[in-house]
């Protein structure tokens, strides 16, 4: 989050810039903290992560990954998701997920 900048411009300005997509309107679902979200690096450094959800099934733009930001980025059906996305988010989709929608 830079200076001066909302949770929502946030989620905008990261999306284009890991994605190259712009998003329109977008809902706030969860927002995850506290002990649960503990984090130590490689260095030494501690700290507790924040993470805001949003969705949105509006945007535009051609899809690409940014090399200072993602390795990769596409589109996965929510039931083809990528195992190590599911066993790192997997809480925050199970809660937001429609029950008929299994992955």
């Amino acid at each position: 989050m830079e200076l001066g900048e909302s949770a929502e411009e946030t989620a905008r300005r990261e999306v284009w810039e890991e994605t190259g997509l712009t998003i329109g309107n977008c809902r706030l679902l969860d927002v995850l903290s506290g002990p649960g979200t503990y984090v130590k690096v490689p260095n030494g450094d501690e700290f507790y992560t924040v993470t805001i959800v949003y969705e949105t099934n509006e945007f535009s733009g051609e899809i690409h990954a940014n090399p200072e930001g993602s390795l990769d980025v596409r589109f996965f059906p929510i039931n083809q998701l990528p195992e190590q996305m599911i066993q790192r988010h997997y809480h925050i989709l199970k809660k937001h997920i429609k029950p008929s929608l299994r992955f």
